[in-house]
């Protein structure tokens, strides 16, 4: 039985928070180039087909290894924050990424769970209702504090597995992309009439191809935020460093 059936009797929190899309400053200069400025799918190794990658509410993915710094600034994290209704052909919703269950990283709690048990795009507001049923309000699930127990309790294995993942006090591998849902698209995704913020690394600002597709955004009601790299880290770090001010433009207290 799939997890769909444990959220569908959870009320959809409200308000929506922003879909976020994470990337590296060098492919955000390639979608600023563009004579189109968009997001297109590309080949997921765990689908197997084109798809572009969004979770709600939280700047989860990690453009490279936490385990080695670079100097490298254009591999230093662009994320983009979409508002949910200008998101449109989802393939699937998750309550954890994919990619980390695929390489065995919830390890032993998932075990056994096959994708489509996991996957709730057949329950309307799939993604608020995951944040419902396992965490209770948006604040919640951003900082990470899934709730203390289930009334009802799970009726589904899949359920029941990623709860007790959620709870495991035990040190595992997986970070907190184990508690964040994930959105998949599989057509070209504009960005003018979608884009809510963006935050970018403070060097990006002085380059014209990108502040082109900033000052068109801004027109159009978007919100810009900077933030100062470290010059030795990861990208892996740098999107944790980012949570305090996406938790701002998603309007949650710190």
């Amino acid at each position: 039985m799939s997890i769909a059936t444990d959220i569908a009797i959870a009320t959809p929190v409200d308000p929506s928070m922003a879909l976020i899309h994470t990337t590296t400053v060098s492919l955000f200069r390639q979608v600023c180039s563009g004579s189109t400025v968009s997001l297109t799918p590309q080949l997921c190794p765990v689908m197997n087909i084109p798809l572009t990658y969004f979770f709600y509410g939280r700047p989860a993915y990690r453009p490279g290894p936490i385990s080695s710094t670079n100097r490298d600034y254009d591999s230093r994290p662009v994320s983009m924050l979409f508002r949910r209704e200008a998101v449109n052909s989802i393939m699937g919703i998750y309550p954890c990424d994919t990619g980390a269950h695929d390489r065995g990283f919830y390890a032993p709690f998932l075990d056994g769970v096959p994708l489509p048990d996991l996957d709730c795009r057949s329950v309307s507001d799939a993604d608020k209702r995951i944040v419902s049923r396992f965490f209770g309000a948006n604040d919640a699930y951003f900082y990470g504090e899934e709730l203390s127990s289930l009334n009802p309790a799970p009726n589904s294995v899949a359920g029941s597995k990623f709860y007790d993942l959620l709870t495991s006090p035990h040190v595992t591998e997986c970070d907190d992309r184990s508690q964040t849902v994930e959105l998949t698209q599989d057509q070209v995704q504009g960005l003018d009439d979608a884009i809510e913020s963006v935050v970018i690394p403070d060097f990006l600002l002085a380059e014209p191809i990108v502040t082109t597709a900033l000052r068109r955004w801004e027109a159009g009601g978007t919100t810009i935020r900077s933030y100062r790299p470290q010059r030795r880290t990861c990208a892996a770090r740098t999107v944790e460093q980012l949570f305090p001010v996406v938790g701002s433009l998603q309007g949650l207290s710190s």
